[in-house]
């Protein structure tokens, strides 16, 4: 990839290595079966939302490679103690729940000792 500036003719080449460095820190990889869940549920094409308590014990994340930092649980970590607790959206695979896209939050329940947590569980529609 060529990236050329307006001011001179430097030119600076970057390989897909040097892209993937640049990526944050905090990148989440993709869970396919998540994110069909998700785009169903928000479609209404058979998925349903069970909002509830679970024990934070009973969730798996989906990678554990995802770094948030800190500057991230932080701020959701103050929003809990204000009051205001982010449901974390899960999906159950076997004997356990898999949550692939809210990292920050669950490492700041993790953090600040909490045992059940709110969540939201997708869950396809059994009719």
């Amino acid at each position: 990839m060529d990236i050329k500036f307006s001011k001179g003719p430097k030119k600076i080449n970057l390989s897909k290595a040097d892209i993937q460095k640049l990526r944050p820190a905090h990148h989440m990889p993709r869970d396919e079966q998540f994110q069909d869940l998700f785009m169903r549920c928000m479609k209404n094409e058979g998925v349903v939302l069970e909002e509830t308590l679970m024990d934070i014990a009973m969730i798996d994340p989906f990678s554990k490679d995802v770094v948030v930092p800190e500057v991230y649980i932080d701020a959701i970590k103050m929003q809990i103690q204000d009051g205001d607790k982010p449901e974390i959206f899960v999906y159950k695979k076997g004997e356990r729940y898999i949550m692939s896209d809210d990292y920050a939050a669950y490492y700041a329940y993790l953090s600040l000792g909490w045992t059940r947590i709110p969540v939201s569980i997708l869950k396809p529609d059994e009719k």
